[in-house]
């Protein structure tokens, strides 16, 4: 998928309004928008990670379906604990409603009445908070999991696919706590640096030489999360550069998965 930001924007595709985030720095331009996928002929990655690829054309192969009613998404307008999820929507060509939080932040902190959102529902007073039909969610990792688990696209990853993307999401939510922290003044500079100095090659480690995550011709959800670490900006970006932690061209794995799935074609 592609992404062209002067703050941060995605397209959606055609069925989905045109939004913009304050979640990635500028300038970055990554092509023509994200748009709805092709249809290329699915693949089935034929080892848990890195094996070779068992094809099947699309016209002999089960495509997936619409989903109805529609999820909806609480969440800021940053990248934050929220910006992976609108990511697996827009890869697994799962629309959705995008109910932003726009501004986020007003006087020097949080914009206000954001809790109430949570609380309307039983939950604490943050977000993401995800509703579809009668069905509540907090708490982002159970957010990112159901919508991938309902993607039209995902239908067909195999339970080690699943868990692989599972693993990155949650590698990515290690790296955001300690940005989080950061910024929130729990850690410093230097206790951000050391987590880092150990998250990051970690990360490059569980990523392949070539191609997506999970051996397919498309980005899953371990794709997506790749792509929030590396150019989200709030919280990731920004406490790194206040850190001092500067990740650019060494690990080339991160970079090359986060282009390639900015760049993904519609």
């Amino acid at each position: 998928f592609s992404v062209a930001l002067s703050l941060q924007m995605y397209s959606y595709g055609a069925a989905l309004p045109f939004t913009t985030y304050g979640g990635f720095p500028s300038p970055i331009s990554y092509g023509s928008g994200f748009g709805s996928f092709s249809a290329p002929p699915y693949s089935i990655a034929s080892t848990a990670y890195s094996g070779g690829l068992v094809s099947f054309p699309a016209a002999s192969y089960p495509q997936p379906t619409a989903v109805s009613p529609k999820p909806k998404l609480h969440y800021f307008g940053i990248a934050g604990r929220g910006e992976t999820a609108r990511l697996i929507c827009a890869a697994g060509e799962l629309e959705f409603e995008d109910d932003a939080w726009v501004p986020a932040f007003e006087d020097g902190g949080w914009r206000q009445g954001y809790q109430e959102i949570g609380k309307s529902y039983g939950f604490p007073g943050t977000m993401p908070i995800l509703v579809h039909g009668d069905l509540k969610l907090f708490q982002h990792n159970a957010v990112e999991s159901y919508l991938a688990s309902i993607a039209p696209k995902f239908a067909f990853l195999t339970p080690a696919q699943k868990a692989i993307d599972l693993m990155l999401c949650m590698t990515k939510a290690d790296i955001l706590g300690n940005c989080e922290s950061l910024l929130f003044k729990k850690i410093d500079g230097e206790q951000l640096l050391a987590a880092l100095d150990k998250q990051f090659p970690l990360l490059e480690g569980l990523l392949p030489e070539a191609g997506f995550v999970n051996g397919l011709g498309f980005p899953t959800c371990a794709d997506c999360a790749v792509l929030v670490v590396a150019k989200g900006c709030m919280p990731f970006q920004a406490a790194m550069k206040l850190a001092g932690f500067d990740w650019v061209g060494k690990f080339p794995k991160i970079e090359r998965i986060a282009a390639e799935a900015a760049a993904y074609p519609p």
